[in-house]
């Protein structure tokens, strides 16, 4: 069930490739191997494949952590990774597996900037390819994403002392993915790490995921958890230290991967396809004016 309504009906006119069960398989069969050490698991997307493994049969001792990008924690509209699978959302977030989440919070304190994008070793880096696309986010997400976001981060009376809204909110985009990535390989750069215990509450009778499209944080466990259940556990940074310092980080690590020859050519995404569907809509309606005359 794709969560955006608009983009329902985009995908009812431009169908989304075929489903497939090859990821979820994977994980399954790692997860059952008895030579190798057990995996991590990030997911940067939504959670469908992983949440059909753990329907299917995935062996939870097989895994050690499950880290999500994805999450909100004042029981409002979720983020798209989580909405798009709502129910998957549920089936990971109810594993006994240790989870870590990196929400809406936490990633609203970091954004890129035209400043740090011109930091970018070009065309050296594999990282170029995406500089059209980059400056597009800085444009688009200040405006479209960025000020909801904020309202996120502001004046939460929930916590004592607030989350930090990145001051670059109204003139970049926030890197998303790279944060949750940098949670795992630099931990010590996020502060307040805490457990909640979370649900994901059920749909009315008669309505579809993902319903009122929220989490609920029930419970604050503190800087600690003891228990061997971790069915409806998170564990979540909520202060990210030095946002300054948390770039240069994300830069260094795009600066490792060098430059493909020829660079890949960088599609637009759903602009091509509104492009030709708007092309498309006025030849119609022109021909369709034509046959009424």
């Amino acid at each position: 069930q794709v969560a955006v309504k608009f983009l329902r009906f985009y995908n009812y006119f431009m169908p989304d490739v075929e489903d497939s069960g090859d990821a979820s398989t994977a994980l399954i069969r790692r997860s059952r191997s008895k030579t190798a050490e057990p995996i991590s698991i990030l997911m940067l997307g939504p959670v469908t494949n992983l949440a059909r493994a753990l329907q299917d049969g995935l062996d939870a001792s097989g895994v050690s952590h499950i880290y999500l990008m994805g999450g909100e924690m004042t029981g409002k509209q979720l983020d798209l990774n989580f909405r798009s699978d709502r129910a998957g959302a549920r089936t990971v977030i109810e594993s006994n597996i240790p989870k870590t989440i990196m929400t809406i919070q936490t990633c609203g304190q970091t954004a890129v900037t035209e400043t740090f994008v011109d930091m970018l070793d070009c065309p050296s880096m594999a990282a170029c390819a995406l500089l059209p696309k980059m400056r597009q986010q800085i444009k688009l997400m200040p405006k479209y994403v960025n000020q909801a976001v904020k309202k996120r981060l502001l004046g939460v009376p929930e916590r004592s002392r607030g989350w930090r809204a990145s001051p670059n909110l109204d003139h970049g985009f926030i890197p998303w993915d790279i944060v949750a990535l940098l949670s795992i390989t630099h931990p010590d750069e996020f502060d307040e790490w805490e457990y909640h215990r979370v649900k994901f509450p059920p749909c009315s009778a008669g309505e579809e995921e993902p319903c009122d499209e929220t989490m609920q944080i029930v419970e604050n466990l503190g800087s600690y958890f003891h228990g061997s259940n971790w069915s409806e556990i998170v564990r979540t940074p909520h202060v990210v230290r030095n946002e300054t310092k948390l770039l240069e980080m994300m830069f260094s690590l795009m600066g490792e991967i060098p430059a493909a020859s020829p660079q890949p050519h960088l599609s637009w995404g759903l602009y091509n396809s509104f492009l030709s569907f708007g092309i498309a809509t006025i030849i119609f309606c022109w021909y369709l004016f034509r046959q009424l005359r």
